[in-house]
């Protein structure tokens, strides 16, 4: 397929993931340097883009437009599973008092399908339609871990991306991790993605017993210390068997 691709169609699409992985607007040097791409090519692909509505421009340089959203909100409501997890993420948020959600995988990022703010509302967590970093969210990881088959080519196409001093940027490093993730049965994101923020996730499965998405929740580290651990362990897993008894249900038996 390599080569019917076009290569700045391909810089467009990265572009897109990129900034919308970024609470913070990018301005076109950043852009330019952290894709690798020419500053004289990456203007004109961020001026269409904007054109088309596709990202918008501020003081502080690009964000994701309307368009994009429009299309996030389409693609989550195209997703069959979002139908039954509305009660299961809102007893698993009111069960850790955290803030819970689940996400499934879209490309090379996780896709944030649904959340349900527990108590303890965390600014940081995302919201439906929002695209996150496989490498250093606790949902990624599970995906990485139980649904990836030629894992170390896959993890060779992924920008390790260093969001905090925690974050795990080596392949080495990232596929011994994934192994311990995999073994545990759980993700975590232990201040990997924003600082002093855990999350845990586990997998959630389809009746052919394939993971299908990662049920989670986001805490602060001061509501959620490594001794909650074990805890949320099993709160997580026991929210992700109810989903997982909901879908198999014969009018979720296509998911």
């Amino acid at each position: 397929m390599a080569n019917y691709t076009i290569p700045n169609l391909r810089n467009a699409c990265r572009t897109l993931s990129h900034i919308a992985t970024r609470e913070e607007a990018l301005s076109l040097s950043q852009l330019a340097a952290e894709l690798d791409v020419p500053r004289t090519t990456m203007l004109r692909i961020v001026c269409t883009l904007e054109e088309q509505g596709f990202l918008v421009k501020d003081a502080n340089g690009y964000r994701t437009g309307p368009v994009m959203l429009q299309l996030g909100l389409k693609a989550v409501d195209r997703v069959d599973i979002r139908s039954c997890t509305g009660p299961v993420l809102k007893r698993l948020a009111t069960a850790t008092g955290e803030t819970a959600h689940i996400a499934q995988r879209a490309g090379n990022q996780m896709l944030i399908l649904d959340v349900s703010d527990g108590p303890n509302v965390i600014r940081v967590a995302s919201r439906p339609g929002t695209q996150a970093h496989m490498h250093c969210s606790a949902t990624g990881k599970v995906i990485l871990a139980n649904a990836i088959e030629d894992l170390s080519s896959f993890i060779a196409g992924l920008d390790l991306q260093k969001r905090t001093r925690k974050t795990i940027t080596r392949k080495a490093d990232l596929l011994k991790e994934l192994a311990t993730t995999r073994q545990r049965g759980y993700g975590l994101d232990d201040g990997e993605y924003h600082e002093s923020v855990r999350c845990l996730a586990v997998p959630v499965r389809d009746s052919q017993n394939q993971v299908i998405a990662g049920i989670g929740i986001t805490a602060s580290t001061t509501t959620f210390p490594k001794s909650r651990i074990p805890e949320i362990v099993q709160k997580v897993k026991s929210a992700a068997r109810d989903l997982e008894s909901a879908l198999r249900q014969p009018d979720m038996a296509k998911v």
